[in-house]
């Protein structure tokens, strides 16, 4: 079985234990606090004791669950500060729940994410401005990398025959694969089994050399040796010292906007997650109010009502009047130039776009947006329709060159409102829900 689909099933084992412990501790508890609630207010009426129990009954729970959920960070802020703490890297929270770590080790700097997955990334500093990837042979990495146009580099060395390299510079590729340190402490990066991650990749992109790990052959926690982390940045660091000891790569790049995004999001505020969940507790409150107003509203309608009748009068209704009598609807005429108006015309649905038209709308935004890229072809990945009929596309425009140099191949999201075709967004990096509203996908066969 591919790695990745054994990490997501194990992603989903996870969460279904989780749910299923959620729902069996957290429905009864629910159910006893508004039976509870009912009796008490039934009983005992709104005395002020009574709404004190009770809001205490309600939020109890939740001050339970915020200690477990504070007990849960402070351990794991403990455990992973004794990974990076001892190696010079000062800790913040990530995305509330999980770490990162930034300083500097041997002159460079690194700085370490993780986040639930679990993923966890050590980027270290570089002055390399070219792009390589090394991971072990993988059946998902292969296919992914046949559907993108990519192929790995054919290696003669037997001890690097386990490991899959993409390179855009080959030529100082090989050279820096030439280098024994950087074999060895490559092949220690990567191999499979040396640690509780199922997945390890080296990933070097302009101004960064990247290990980055990801899932658990485990189904909770996270364990990790402090000599094993020290090993791995002094091995990312012996591969960035081998490759700058290199004559310059002839062939460079840059970051792409997805890559820049990302960056920007990590440097987002790291307790988004802590707000969320305040409004969660919030939404609770009202939820706890809106059931004392019910409650209250249900018990005051069964008390008998008293009057006093003392100076009462008695009630003489007035008389019926007579209203003029009405015509049925259907004899209703209207006065002469008072003629009822015909219904508008109800809006025509966006006519769903030919194949071939879509195809050459793609490959015309992309030799607009990008006119230095040889774009020779197309491929429709998919078609949806929103709340509003417009129809959105997600297509690849593909180069055929064999002398083109960079990207071969460029993802688009396009739409179409039955006249004009726009330009969303376009990246290799982008994903269907990066973009807002309901879609319908649909995908189209290739």
């Amino acid at each position: 079985m591919p790695t990745i689909l054994r990490d997501v099933g194990m992603g989903y084992k996870r969460s279904i234990v989780i749910r299923v412990l959620s729902i069996m501790i957290g429905l009864p508890l629910g159910l006893c606090g508004v039976m509870s609630t009912l009796m008490l207010v039934t009983t005992f009426d709104f005395q002020l004791w009574v709404l004190v129990l009770t809001a205490l009954l309600w939020l109890s729970p939740l001050v339970i669950a915020g200690i477990i959920f504070m007990v849960t960070i402070s351990r794991r802020t403990t455990k992973l500060d004794s990974l990076f703490a001892p190696l010079g890297l000062t800790g913040s929270a990530y995305m509330s729940q999980f770490r990162q770590y930034h300083g500097t080790v041997h002159g460079r700097g690194v700085h370490v994410y993780l986040w639930r997955g679990p993923f966890l990334v050590i980027d270290i500093d570089t002055t390399l401005r070219t792009r390589l990837g090394i991971t072990e042979h993988q059946s998902d990495t292969s296919f992914a990398a046949d559907l993108m146009g990519k192929h790995p580099l054919v290696l003669s060395d037997p001890d690097l025959a386990a490991l899959s390299v993409f390179a855009h510079d080959e030529a100082w590729t090989r050279a820096l694969l030439s280098d024994s340190t950087a074999t060895d402490a490559l092949r220690r990066l990567t191999v499979r089994g040396s640690s509780i991650f199922t997945r390890q990749q080296v990933i070097l992109r302009p101004g960064t050399l990247t290990l980055m790990l990801s899932g658990n052959r485990r189904m909770f926690g996270i364990d990790i040796a402090p000599e094993q982390t020290r090993l791995w940045i002094d091995d990312l660091i012996r591969v960035i010292y081998a490759a700058e000891a290199l004559p310059a790569p002839q062939i460079v790049d840059e970051l792409t906007s997805s890559e820049l995004l990302a960056q920007k999001l990590r440097n987002r505020n790291p307790y988004m997650e802590v707000w969320i969940g305040l409004g969660m507790i919030g939404l609770f409150v009202v939820i706890a109010i809106v059931i004392f107003a019910g409650v209250f509203l249900f018990t005051g309608m069964d008390k008998p009502r008293t009057s006093d009748t003392s100076n009462s009068w008695d009630y003489v209704a007035p008389p019926e009047a007579t209203a003029p009598a009405v015509p049925p609807l259907g004899e209703l005429t209207p006065e002469p130039g008072q003629e009822t108006p015909p219904d508008p015309p109800a809006a025509q649905p966006v006519a769903r776009p030919s194949l071939a038209d879509t195809e050459i709308a793609v490959l015309d935004a992309s030799r607009r947006e990008i006119p230095d890229a040889p774009f020779s072809s197309v491929r429709v990945v998919a078609l949806g329709q929103d709340a509003q009929g417009v129809w959105w596309i997600q297509a690849w425009s593909l180069i055929r060159d064999p002398d083109w140099q960079g990207e071969l191949g460029e993802q688009w999201f396009m739409t179409f409102d039955g006249s004009d075709w726009n330009v969303q967004d376009y990246g290799t990096g982008l994903e269907r829900t990066d973009f807002p509203g309901e879609i319908a996908w649909e995908e189209v066969a290739p």
